[in-house]
């Protein structure tokens, strides 16, 4: 049976503020099997590895540093990890926690981008990490009713009905993340893709007005039409007649 304390032994360099190498903690685990190490194996050293690289980046960044590993380069550095298509989902969405928790904050498109392959269970497991990167509520207002809430995901778009859509308000899987409709299709001024939303770290989400030709008021701040805006929570969104906050749960 092969013996995996060369994976808890790694894990405690990190967590004690050691450097390990990669390699050389694979290799010697290696060593104590007659087989080639199990991929998921591998795979959970990389886990580890991510999360202390990307924490030490957060830790140590200035303006000339570069990004820690990426995916790519640990399956060109570890060829036995498979091609891109064979990484697992919960490797993937690791990358995209460690990323958001201690570095850039990046977009659900890019990793919809990177590994199509995996999506949109992919997808799936994004929205749930998402709830440990940021913990915020939606909710949608008209005046001063309260229609609808729901739970931040990884990328959600918010617009009017379309035709052949539920009746607003309600929520659902599109191929990017989740839609959320506010309003009817009769509706003034609001587009039926207006805004996009994505959590950016801890504390805040990325606005994006991806109306052609409505703008939105964030937090009384003018969003027109293809700009972008990273926001602090609590935020509000004003659409005219509907109005919708994203507060911390």
């Amino acid at each position: 049976m092969l013996d995996e304390h060369g994976l808890d032994a790694f894990e405690h360099a990190w967590l004690t503020g050691q450097n390990p190498a990669l390699r050389e903690a694979i290799d010697a685990l290696a060593k104590t099997s007659a087989a080639p190490l199990p991929r998921s194996l591998l795979e959970e050293f990389v886990m580890i590895d991510m999360e202390g690289r990307w924490r030490l980046y957060q830790d140590t960044t200035d303006a000339s540093s570069s990004n820690p590993t990426s995916l790519e380069t640990y399956q060109r550095d570890f060829p036995e990890l498979g091609t891109t298509s064979e990484l697992s989902v919960q490797l993937i969405a690791e990358e995209y926690h460690a990323r958001q928790r201690w570095g850039d904050h990046p977009s659900v498109s890019e990793y919809q981008e990177r590994f199509p392959s995996q999506w949109p269970e992919l997808r799936e497991a994004l929205d749930a990490m998402a709830h440990d990167v940021i913990q915020a509520t939606v909710s949608v207002w008209q005046q001063h009713n309260l229609l609808y809430e729901m739970s931040l995901p990884s990328w959600l778009e918010i617009g009017r009905q379309a035709t052949g859509e539920p009746e607003p308000c309600q929520d659902f899987n599109i191929k990017t993340g989740r839609r959320l409709i506010i309003a009817p299709i009769t509706a003034r001024h609001l587009s039926r893709q207006h805004v996009t939303c994505e959590p950016s770290g801890k504390s805040h989400v990325q606005i994006t007005c991806v109306s052609r030709k409505n703008p939105v008021f964030v937090n009384n701040s003018k969003l027109r039409a293809g700009e972008s805006q990273r926001a602090a929570l609590p935020i509000v969104l004003d659409f005219g007649d509907w109005r919708v906050r994203l507060v911390n749960t």
